[in-house]
């Protein structure tokens, strides 16, 4: 019930959601699971994150799951 919760909250508002600074791919992942969770429940958001992406694997990552961020 308390995801809910959330989706009622952020439903009609702009959403970012935010990963540490130069993410890894555990915090890309969890970015990209929140965001799709929000999608299904009709709300859409933005990824976003400080500093950059260097890992090959990491940017591959992005590529082959369509994340964008």
């Amino acid at each position: 019930v308390q995801p809910l919760k959330l989706v009622e909250l952020l439903r009609n508002r702009k959403v970012y959601i935010q990963t540490h600074n130069f993410p890894d791919p555990d915090a890309l992942a969890s970015a990209f699971g929140l965001q799709q969770f929000l999608l299904y429940y009709g709300v859409g958001s933005t990824l976003c994150y400080d500093g950059k992406i260097d890992k090959i694997s990491t940017k591959k990552m992005l590529q082959t799951f369509g994340i964008e961020i």
